[in-house]
């Protein structure tokens, strides 16, 4: 009888609230629909207006597509494409039952209003980036469009266009320069010659075996149209392309730096430069018979980086570390731990090492160990889980393990704050989490002090870059 009234009781209270629930301020529930709930939020002041001039010219039957990488993260991107003082909107859609193939429309700005200068058909499913640049020093930027294509994971369609004020005999305001099927590209002046260039990666598979390039495309004055400036074969035992870097230092050609996977795990770094006596493109790591880049090859994914903060990058390159386990995160097994080795390579391709270090890659820093002797006679043992890295002194040759030297943890603010901790020294403090250190007595006796831990530890970030 009880559980009847229970039940009576509940049912009574839920028919009263629901009603009340459900018309709190005013507010109706209406389902909405998978491409309603996917729509960006309505737009305000000039791209209001700019939606109400779309929806009159192209129609409502229509879902807006935005860029999925880039600065412009908006279906609407406004621009001040020939340099009149007025922006310009380019705005990307796609139709209702055909959105795998997304539309340009290009507004011009008349007072208050919006007007369609033109529509035309884009190269792809999505947009995955816009963006501007100059490139024959006129001082009026080409838009460069890269579109995701539902064919392929590995590339995407970039396409350069040029803006013209006045429309062609044929009623165009874009005028499509160049179309590149490309794996990553980015405008840079490789040439030093005060213009940029369109620095491209592409992969090509074929039935035989996989190609990769590096491309200079470069604009002719005269045509208006870009040429190929220059070529260079890469490494293509590579499964995608993680990101490209450029290095500039005063007085030297600028060089690009090239992160890419080998597999899931493994990566290489590819160098690039422009040898203007020879006017060709020059990769110094790769082996000019063999096509591979053996040299920067490591068994993490770690992306090359100014390790040290002194103008240059350098390229990270692994090799198995006597003794020392890592437990990577999400993970209870512990797998052999990799020394790493930062290392640059001059303008001649020599190489050399630049710092020498433990890294603990989920807190992104570094435990640099510049001294050869100690390198060799101590093994670390780090747990991602834990947030905490060990060293320990290691004999190589009987495989024994000694004293602990040095203990570094990563822990909530308040308990690195808290009594346990008295006696660790504070290296780094985020926004909820601390780092500490702590030495034993043993790692003083082997010349570990406040000084290792002030000069030798250092936090890093990990930059990649655009495609």
């Amino acid at each position: 009888m009880r559980d009847k009234r229970n039940v009576f009781w509940r049912s009574a209270v839920i028919a009263v609230l629901l009603p009340l629930l459900l018309g709190f301020g005013g507010c109706s529930v209406r389902m909405r629909s998978v491409s309603e709930l996917m729509r960006p939020p309505l737009p305000f002041g000039d791209n209001e207006s700019l939606q109400k001039a779309f929806y009159d010219e192209i129609g409502r039957d229509t879902q807006l597509k935005i860029p999925v990488s880039g600065k412009h993260h908006s279906a609407y991107v406004l621009y001040d494409l020939d340099t009149d003082g007025e922006n310009e909107a380019l705005v990307f859609y796609a139709v209702n039952g055909d959105l795998n193939a997304v539309r340009l429309s290009v507004f011009r700005k008349a007072g208050e209003d919006w007007l369609l200068r033109e529509d035309l058909a884009g190269s792809g499913s999505e947009v995955y980036s816009v963006s501007f640049v100059d490139m024959n020093g006129d001082g009026v930027m080409e838009i460069l469009i890269s579109w995701t294509t539902a064919e392929s994971k590995t590339s995407r369609v970039l396409t350069v266009y040029e803006y013209s004020g006045a429309p062609e005999t044929d009623g165009k305001v874009l005028r499509v320069i160049a179309s590149e099927n490309v794996s990553a590209a980015e405008p840079m002046d490789i040439d030093s010659d005060g213009r940029a260039e369109l620095f491209v990666l592409h992969q090509q598979v074929t039935a035989q075996r996989p190609q990769s390039f590096a491309r200079v495309l470069k604009m002719d004055d005269e045509t208006r149209t870009l040429y190929l400036m220059g070529e260079t074969p890469l490494d293509a035992d590579v499964s995608a392309y993680a990101g490209i870097k450029q290095e500039a230092v005063r007085g030297q050609p600028l060089r690009v730096f090239v992160d890419a996977y080998r597999g899931e795990n493994q990566m290489i770094t590819e160098i690039i430069e422009w040898n203007a006596k020879k006017e060709r493109l020059v990769t110094p790591l790769l082996d000019p018979v063999l096509l591979k880049n053996t040299l920067s090859l490591r068994r993490e994914p770690i992306p090359s980086m100014d390790i040290d903060a002194d103008g240059t990058i350098e390229i990270p390159v692994q090799s198995v570390w006597p003794g020392s386990k890592m437990v990577r995160q999400g993970s209870g097994e512990a797998v052999n731990y990799a020394m790493t080795r930062w290392m640059t390579v001059d303008r001649a391709g020599k190489e050399s090492s630049a710092v020498w270090c433990a890294m603990m890659r989920s807190e992104r820093y570094y435990v640099a160990l510049t001294d050869q002797e100690l390198r060799a006679a101590i093994a670390v043992f780090g747990d991602e889980n834990e947030r905490t890295m060990r060293f320990c002194e290691y004999d190589n040759t009987s495989g024994a393990y000694g004293d602990e030297l040095l203990l570094l943890i990563t822990a909530p603010k308040a308990q690195a704050q808290s009594e346990a901790y008295r006696d660790y020294k504070r290296l780094f403090e985020g926004e909820t989490s601390m780092t500490l250190a702590y030495i034993t007595q043993s790692g003083v006796q082997a010349g570990l002090n406040e000084s290792f831990l002030r000069n030798n530890i250092k936090q890093y970030t990990e930059v990649s870059a655009n495609g």
